[in-house]
């Protein structure tokens, strides 16, 4: 490069803090001078690109297109041209460059770049031990250079496995050429290396919410003192630091760690590590084992008998779910309460995870109207009241009982297109003895006032669920509204459940599904089978189907790979998708999941990426070698 270019580095974005050129290895340096293409990069790099064919819009040697972007330079260079016209994702991959045993990493290239007031996204990227290019360099926007760029790479310190990225997406010609030369990695030799001995705190089996101080054991393996950062981590909610200071070489030391309140329950991952920068034995920073959060719990799920409507004189059972919702098994009491009767049972040996429905004695029914049913359960190793306790209202009959209630409305839905025709109807429920005659009401209502009320006179049979259309109503105008569906019966004797209502949108129609989440794999996973899903939803106003697509990278490298359909999602509605399953292997990994629904009206949804890591899994408790 010219001397002019050089010294025009002072405009470059992030610089590094200079360092002398002796005291640093050239760890890899490229000038793409000698003879390659975009099929042919040169030796370690790798280029990538969305279509079938390459061109001058996929990364190349300029000016060997016949296209010189870049006058002022006198050597070939690597080049990104906006010519064809495609769209996609180009990169533009460095060679693995071992950083172990350096600190200080330093990058340099040249950059020549100019943009335009169109959308793209153009990234310095960096990846380390083959996991996703998730460290952001340097964001290239409107024009730039040509310029020196020196970037710092700390989280490269320590690594045997670097790479950088050029990477580019967006349609090619919303931007003018992106251009690079001279690239080189270097690094200052180090010597210290701290690792962890041992976890001291929290080992084997601990009480839920029990507040424990965790602790380990670090050790200097180094020539001379030195002050390095730790961390400890258990599970994914208690991440805590320190710093151990001026540590003699060949000491250890043990650190306290801030509280932790013991959760969530079962086996939970407990990882102590160093966190020093440039040491030269990663192998020994890390120390994982496993606790067990043992939960004594147990609870009253819901009451299953008495039923919503009984008759009063008829004795009735009571009953209910009894769950043990712990790690332990359980012995206690339950107890039913409805009034001043009380029933009591004891629950012996329950298992965890264990649900039993419990039978009560008889109850003899002898009240009237609204009752309420309570179960509780009674361990007094139980700390965790806040379950123990269900309760349900119910309704005893008189004789000679009138009541038709209004159950539940079905249109409107939520959501309806503006100007579409709907037919309001909703569910009625007689609990009469005899054959009724109800008079059933439908109203629709705005901010404005009432804009739809209809009524119908419709007979029921005793016990019977009976669906009520309504005339047909035009939605309009855009709004919310308030829908109401109400019976009206000589002398009924509930007058509590004879009204329902919801609220609905009108809203200009349109298609639109996407991805909600990623569910799995999670962050952390162990190697073997994992089951990739995700949750996606229809957003739109609309009955879809359409593809889901999910897959899973390697740095770049596309290592997993498959598809779903999902068929007649309704609007408003959202549906888990597995997939079949993947052989996990030790490292960092991307998984990226997008929907396809022919005329989606927001992309921006239509996309979800999530980064994890496969490890292997540690000794389970109490394992001794």
């Amino acid at each position: 490069m010219k001397k002019s270019l050089l010294l025009s580095a002072i405009i470059a974005g992030v610089l590094a803090v200079a360092h002398p050129a002796p005291a640093q290895t050239v760890l890899m340096s490229q000038d793409f001078n000698s003879a390659w293409s975009t099929t042919n990069p040169p030796p370690g790099w790798r280029i990538y690109w969305d279509d079938n064919d390459t061109s001058t819009s996929d990364w190349h040697r300029g000016p060997d297109s016949g296209l010189n972007r870049w006058p002022d330079n006198p050597t070939p260079y690597a080049l990104l041209d906006s010519f064809p016209s495609e769209m996609g994702e180009d990169s533009l991959v460095s060679p693995l460059v071992n950083c172990a045993g350096c600190n200080v990493i330093v990058l340099r290239c040249s950059t020549f770049f100019k943009g335009a007031p169109r959308p793209y996204t153009a990234k310095l990227l960096g990846a380390v031990d083959g996991g996703p290019f998730n460290h952001e360099i340097f964001i290239y926007l409107g024009n730039f250079g040509p310029a020196l760029q020196v970037f710092n790479l700390p989280w490269a310190v320590g690594h045997s496995q670097v790479q950088v990225a050029w990477y580019f997406a967006g349609v090619s010609d919303n931007i003018s050429h992106w251009a690079i030369d001279d690239v080189s990695i270097t690094g200052d030799t180090v010597t210290d290396d701290v690792g962890c001995v041992a976890i001291l705190a929290p080992v084997d089996t601990v009480d839920s919410n029990f507040v424990i101080t965790p602790q380990a054991i670090f050790k200097n393996y180094s020539p001379g003192p030195v002050t390095f950062p730790v961390r400890m981590t258990i599970g994914t909610s208690y991440i805590a630091t320190d710093t151990v200071h001026d540590l003699v070489s060949g000491d250890s030391t043990t650190v306290d760690f801030a509280p932790w309140n013991a959760a969530p329950r079962g086996i939970v991952l407990v990882s102590a590590m160093t966190t020093l920068p440039g040491d030269i034995n990663p192998a020994n920073d890390t120390v994982d084992t496993f606790v067990m959060v043992r939960v004594r719990d147990v609870g009253c799920v819901a009451i299953t008998a008495p039923r919503d409507t009984i008759d009063s004189g008829f004795p009735v059972q009571p009953k209910a779910s009894i769950r043990n919702f712990g790690t332990d098994t359980a012995t206690f009491y339950a107890y039913f309460t409805i009034g001043t009767w009380t029933g009591v049972d004891t629950i012996v040996d329950m298992s965890p995870g264990d649900e039993w429905e419990v039978v009560f004695p008889l109850w003899p029914a002898d009240a009237s109207g609204w009752t309420t049913a309570r179960c509780s359960t009674a361990w007094s190793l139980d700390p965790y009241a806040r379950n123990d306790t269900a309760s349900r209202r119910f309704f005893v009959r008189p004789p000679h009982f009138k009541d038709v209630a209004a159950v539940q409305i079905l249109q409107p839905t939520a959501i309806v297109g503006e100007n579409s025709q709907v037919t309001p109807s909703g569910i009625i429920q007689s609990y009469c003895d005899d054959p009724q005659t109800a008079t059933v009401y439908f109203t629709i209502c705005s901010g404005s006032g009432t804009v739809y009320a209809e009524s119908v006179s419709q007979p029921i049979q005793p016990g019977e669920g009976l669906v009520v259309d309504f005339p047909p109503w035009t939605a309009s105008p855009l709004g919310t509204y308030t829908d109401t569906l109400r019976v009206r019966l000589d002398g009924d004797a509930d007058p509590a459940n004879d009204m329902v209502s919801s609220q609905f949108e009108v809203q200009t129609a349109f298609h639109d599904g996407g991805v909600v989440e990623i569910t799995s794999p999670a962050d952390t996973v162990f190697v073997g089978p994992v089951t990739p899903g995700a949750r996606v939803k229809n957003f739109g106003m609309f009955q879809e189907t359409f593809l889901v697509r999910f897959r899973i990278l390697q740095s770049l490298t596309p290592v997993y790979y498959d598809s779903a359909t999902v068929t007649t999602l309704n609007p408003g509605e959202s549906t888990l998708v597995v997939f079949p399953a993947w052989s996990a292997t030790v490292g960092s990994y991307t998984a990226q999941c997008t929907t396809d629904v022919p005329g989606d009206a927001s992309p921006p949804n239509d996309w979800k990426e999530k980064s994890f890591v496969v490890k292997e899994p540690p000794a389970p408790p109490g394992w001794t070698e």
